[in-house]
């Protein structure tokens, strides 16, 4: 967990491809958001991969990108409740390519009113070549309040 204020020391400083994901649990009014970025080579790797081309054009390769974040904000929030019994329910994604502090400077100004709190994840998925993924889950405070209690009893 880091502080919001820390936010770009965080963070790879390179251009990624990311994909921002709003969560909401409908029942409890929980939220936040989730910020799933591929640093640009494991994107166009991924992207080539699934097509088994090298090159694709733009709108291709966004829309690949956007679908593979939404598979892993889907899987994110499974995996949340079954680890912390919240169910949060994803947002269509929503895209950009850029350094990974300016696709959410707008949400982190925000939250930054509510909360000083950021959960980052690292990850990597197994294939014939390494492709690196981070995701930052920026929770609005009742839902970190909940998930730090969750993780405190384990």
């Amino acid at each position: 967990m880091g502080e919001i204020k820390n936010l770009s020391r965080e963070f790879i400083g390179e251009v990624v491809a990311g994909v921002i994901i709003a969560l909401q649990d409908l029942e409890e009014k929980k939220s936040g958001y989730l910020y799933i970025m591929f640093p640009e080579k494991s994107a166009r790797k991924i992207a080539g991969d699934l097509f088994g081309m090298d090159e694709l054009d733009e709108e291709m390769y966004a829309s690949t990108i956007m679908e593979v974040g939404n598979i892993l904000s889907s899987s994110f929030c499974d995996a949340s409740a079954d680890f912390m019994n919240i169910i949060l329910l994803p947002s269509p994604p929503s895209f950009a390519v850029d350094v990974p502090t300016a696709v959410i400077d707008s949400v982190v100004s925000q939250m930054a009113k509510n909360t000083n709190h950021i959960i980052l994840f690292e990850t990597s998925l197994s294939s014939d070549s390494d492709i690196e993924i981070y995701l930052a889950l920026l929770p609005e405070p009742c839902l970190l309040d909940d998930m730090m209690k969750i993780m405190g009893r384990l």
